[in-house]
């Protein structure tokens, strides 16, 4: 695969993007939401984006870097994937609009906020509360 090195950065950003996605949605923080069916259309949902992974990764991967890339994205390593496979994973995933700007980007942004919401955030100044707490 020859291409530019703009094209292969692109083509690596997306990769990243749509593997981190898919392990956070694969992983145990995330519960499976309903679909809601609203003004006669169904936004997209973590199935969505999982199968259309899936599916993109065994149309244009050769079974071995198939089964592999299963694997690392099961184990959290999606890194590992040799640099070419992950290219043509990037591209196939940018020319269909599965990165951030794509058809999924609220979902990217609707997981970011639940990750984020879901995360215990430490009392910023500890000691600070303390002090108060002994003043009064």
């Amino acid at each position: 695969m020859d291409i530019s090195w703009e094209s292969a950065v692109l083509y690596a950003d997306c990769y990243q993007d749509v593997t981190a996605l898919y392990v956070s949605l694969c992983s145990p923080l995330l519960p499976p939401r309903r679909v809601v069916l609203r003004n006669g259309s169904i936004r997209a949902d973590a199935s969505d984006f999982i199968s259309d992974v899936q599916i993109k990764a065994k149309r244009f991967l050769i079974r071995v870097h198939c089964e592999a890339f299963a694997r690392l994205l099961t184990e959290q390593r999606p890194m590992e994937l040799p640099e070419q496979q992950q290219l043509l994973l990037g591209k196939v995933f940018y020319e269909h609009g599965m990165g951030l700007t794509g058809d999924y980007r609220c979902l990217y942004f609707r997981t970011k906020n639940q990750l984020d919401r879901d995360r215990e955030e430490p009392t910023p100044f500890p000691e600070a509360t303390e002090a108060t707490e002994v003043e009064v």
